[in-house]
């Protein structure tokens, strides 16, 4: 098998969780670097369990109290280990962009691209 490259791609990583009631980690953000023991991004990292949707309006911001919180920009090594899968964004990402509800329900960036962060049927425990 041909070895891929994911260098200088945008990407949103979905970590594999290891035990029950472990918080949900997404990452989104460019590959800087890669090697045989992880992905190395300079992005943005979501974290969240039971993120509560009542209520929501398309556009508004997600906070801690909706059930998301994330960090800020910064670079991460990711272990290849505990990627459960890395997805390619085909266009560049602001990833200091704000996470908002999308009209279908699912959480995005407010980009211009509205950048996939996580699906309504992801929120459970």
């Amino acid at each position: 098998m041909e070895a891929y490259s994911f260098s200088h791609k945008y990407v949103r990583v979905r970590m594999r969780r290891f035990f029950e009631g472990q918080y949900k980690h997404v990452y989104i953000g460019r590959v800087i670097a890669e090697n045989h023991n992880c992905l190395i991004l300079l992005g943005r990292s979501f974290h969240f369990r039971k993120i509560s949707s009542s209520g929501a309006i398309a556009g508004e911001r997600l906070n801690k109290a909706s059930g998301l919180s994330s960090e800020p920009v910064s670079e991460r090594a990711i272990p290849w280990a505990s990627i459960e899968f890395v997805q390619i964004i085909e266009n560049s990402v602001n990833f200091e962009a704000h996470a908002v509800w999308a009209s279908s329900g699912n959480i995005v960036l407010d980009d211009k691209n509205n950048t996939f962060v996580t699906s309504t049927r992801d929120h459970g425990e």
